[in-house]
């Protein structure tokens, strides 16, 4: 039977010019790297997006993403 592991990524979309992954795993990413690089990134790491969901509150968005890929 196929097994999976799971990355959880928090993003920062407020700006539009520069999207920010911030946090991976609940891990604080420290240089806030490019959203859309970013997410090549784990692609080319073997990383299948599997969902999008977001959170907002007065002056709070954060937009979450879900991959998944085989576990070795």
């Amino acid at each position: 039977m196929q097994k999976w592991e799971y990355l959880y990524l928090e993003a920062h979309l407020q700006s539009a010019a520069r999207p920010q992954a911030t946090k991976e795993n609940g891990q604080l990413i420290e240089d806030r790297p490019n959203l859309w690089e970013y997410l090549n990134k784990l692609g080319d790491e073997g990383w299948e997006l599997i969902n999008v969901y977001n959170y907002s509150e007065p002056n709070r968005h954060k937009d979450y993403f879900v991959f998944k890929r085989p576990r070795e």
